[in-house]
């Protein structure tokens, strides 16, 4: 299947912060095959340094996807040696993207302009672009799953399989039926520049 992705595609919010911060950040990816429930029949890890995250590089991956396989971006990031998170979010419903947003901030003491929400197509995404510890990951994750204590609006089963797999991660493609469309801005900031990375 033939991928094609715009300036609305998380791929450019996440590199520019990335590149503003350091240049010598790895990042972590994935190809994967999902079953149901969020449990995945195959997961391969891919490792690349931010120079070489480049929309050339995303677009021949996603063209080499197999048949029902799709690729991830992780929470997890390195830089000298140092393990980091950027907190991801992903809801369990259709929401409007202002509250989505709000409620993360609200909950999470989240900065504002720091959130960018994407709509996935199936629900909606959230990244926050700050990086944090691995402990501070963890204690973001535990602070998820209380906001589903008045209403069940975050994906619990993606906040469990992020605990288990030491790594939070949010679809980037969009290669197999079940998926309508690859992840695009949901919140049009006026002020969001036309980055071309």
């Amino acid at each position: 299947m033939t991928e094609t992705f715009d300036h609305q595609h998380p791929f450019y919010s996440v590199k520019e912060y990335l590149i503003h911060t350091s240049k010598d950040w790895i990042l972590e990816f994935s190809r994967y095959i999902y079953i149901e429930q969020g449990r995945t029949e195959r997961r391969i890890l891919l490792s690349q340094h931010l120079s070489n995250v480049t929309h050339n590089w995303l677009n021949f991956i996603m063209n080499d996807l197999e048949q029902n396989e799709e690729f991830a971006f992780h929470s997890r990031l390195y830089c000298h040696g140092q393990e980091f998170h950027m907190p991801l979010v992903d809801f369990s419903a259709r929401m409007n993207p202002e509250d989505a947003r709000d409620l993360i901030c609200t909950k999470c003491n989240f900065e504002r302009t720091c959130i960018k929400v994407y709509d996935s197509g199936r629900s909606l995404h959230a990244y926050y672009l700050k990086l944090v510890s691995k402990d501070e990951w963890m204690r973001y994750l535990g602070d998820l799953l209380l906001i589903n204590n008045n209403v069940e609006c975050i994906d619990s089963r993606w906040v469990g399989h992020s605990l288990r797999n030491g790594f939070s991660a949010l679809r980037w493609s969009c290669n197999t039926p079940r998926h309508k469309n690859m992840p695009s801005l949901a919140l049009l900031e006026t002020n969001d520049p036309n980055v071309s990375i």
